[in-house]
């Protein structure tokens, strides 16, 4: 079963001294443990040299954006900018159009290089570039992001691509963390790790090392569960030359393959 808020907070609430059972006056406290245990868990510590992790369940299957034209402005002020959904944390990959459009992929690159399209030209048409930006925030809020496209659309694009998701925190209408049962207990696990950290004045006991142990277990699975093993034949330039001249060999039984390791 998968584990929900009220779970954690019953866990934390015992864990505390509290009982199953909490009152009003604790649950900021716990509700604060909690926060800060998700935000662990879904953005893990490396694992002794490796790299931090990146769960693939934050890398969902392609979503699309709907960009419509801005018509309310001249051609001379418009800037291609467009707000992104909340729970936006980046994109893997490129933005495509829709198949049989006839329309080359949007590449993403650097803010920089979209102002410098946009100082050399003010053209419109289908977007071929776009770039990430931050938004300044004086932290009232969060800070939002959005993206902007060199040529400005002039029509209205959809596109397709792969969002990495910046996870929300939980609240009673979505009480269900991200990962799904198979990560459950190292959730947990990572609640209670902050929750004894808090009552060590900082310092990390056993369940630190719970939570660790637990983290190696769900990287395990989610690799083996996500991970590629066949990418097929590399038809690239780099074969073996013969006197200026390339001998392509594709042999069918050689096949390059991968094992996650983490």
């Amino acid at each position: 079963m998968a584990i929900t808020l009220t779970d954690l907070r019953s866990a934390i609430s015992y864990y505390l001294g509290y009982g199953l059972t909490y009152n009003a006056s604790h649950q900021a406290q716990i509700d604060g443990i909690i926060a800060s245990g998700l935000r662990q868990f879904y953005y893990p510590p490396g694992l002794g040299n490796n790299a931090p992790y990146s769960w693939s369940f934050l890398r969902p299957s392609a979503v699309t954006l709907s960009v419509q034209p801005d018509f309310e402005t001249t051609p001379e002020t418009r800037d291609g900018l467009y707000d992104l959904p909340s729970d936006f944390g980046g994109i893997d990959g490129p933005m495509t159009f829709p198949k049989g459009s006839g329309y080359s992929e949007v590449k993403l690159v650097d803010e920089r290089i979209i102002q410098n399209l946009y100082a050399q030209s003010d053209a419109t048409g289908y977007p071929q570039y776009a770039a990430i930006l931050h938004v300044i925030s004086n932290g009232v809020a969060a800070q939002a992001k959005r993206i902007r496209f060199w040529p400005c659309p002039d029509t209205s694009v959809t596109l397709n691509y792969m969002k990495i998701i910046d996870p929300p925190m939980l609240t009673e209408e979505y009480p269900h963390p991200l990962g799904g049962q198979a990560h459950a207990e190292t959730i947990l696990a990572s609640c209670l790790a902050v929750a004894e950290k808090r009552e060590n004045a900082g310092a990390d006991g056993s369940k630190w090392q719970d939570f660790l142990d637990r983290l190696q277990s769900s990287i395990d699975i989610d690799s083996k569960l996500n991970g590629k093993e066949f990418f097929g034949y590399n038809n690239d330039d780099s074969d073996i030359k013969y006197g200026g001249t390339v001998q392509r060999r594709h042999d069918p039984s050689l096949m390059a393959t991968y094992s996650p390791e983490v």
